[in-house]
């Protein structure tokens, strides 16, 4: 459970990573609201539901 925490953790780290550099490099609004999406669905998956 700890390594899957872990994975996820890494992922998000290199989702937000990504999205300052893509950030800097000038894409597109659209491009950058798809990866905050994104973001927030890895943020979903370490919190899980409360019953």
């Amino acid at each position: 459970m700890c390594s899957q925490q872990g994975d996820r953790l890494a992922r998000l780290t290199q989702a937000l990573d990504d999205l300052a550099a893509e950030r800097l490099a000038g894409l597109p609004t659209e491009r950058l609201v798809e990866q905050v999406a994104g973001i927030w669905s890895l943020v979903e998956g370490l919190d899980p539901p409360r019953p």
